[in-house]
């Protein structure tokens, strides 16, 4: 913006916060004294408004698509109380999923070889809840491949600061 629409802008705004004293420019204008008021114009060393979350409150988490890599490369290294803990408490108290717990989870796994991801592609995603569509290939032990279409939902556990898998259907 140039020099002389700062300073018009300026004006302007003392004009309006001096005939309308309600106003959030005539606070603006009363609370911060003319120098750092011309800073702002000429430097664009400006205040944040106050009704602005500071930048510390933005959410930034890992899309669930890299916990579904995470959660299979456990997998693929044995690491099954690994690739377990990222289970929500839910789905590991599940008992159509996992009729005998953690038992019946490894029992599952030990048939397995190898999961390969063939892709991964994103349904909906917030920051508490993510849904993700897997396409994966299951290398048994007895060599037979299965190749199968997940649906993810994923659960966000700010004590972890992890996605969890909530629950898991097939397409």
């Amino acid at each position: 913006m140039k020099t002389t629409s700062k300073i018009t802008l300026f004006l302007s705004l003392c004009i309006l916060g001096c005939s309308l004293s309600s106003c959030q420019a005539a606070s603006f204008l009363l609370e911060y004294p003319l120098e750092k008021i011309l800073d702002c114009i000429f430097f664009e060393e400006c205040p944040q408004p106050r009704n602005l979350e500071p930048r510390s409150h933005i959410i930034h988490r890992p899309p669930a698509e890299q916990a579904v890599r995470d959660y299979y490369g456990n997998i693929n290294n044995n690491n099954y109380q690994t690739a377990w803990n990222y289970l929500s408490p839910q789905l590991r108290q599940n008992r159509k999923f996992h009729p005998q717990g953690y038992t019946s989870y490894t029992n599952w796994w030990n048939k397995v070889r190898r999961v390969d991801v063939l892709g991964i592609y994103r349904v909906s995603a917030n920051p508490y809840y993510s849904t993700v569509d897997t396409r994966l290939q299951y290398l048994m032990s007895s060599n037979r491949e299965i190749e199968q279409t997940l649906r993810f939902f994923f659960v966000w556990d700010s004590n972890t600061n992890c996605w969890l898998i909530n629950h898991v259907e097939r397409l």
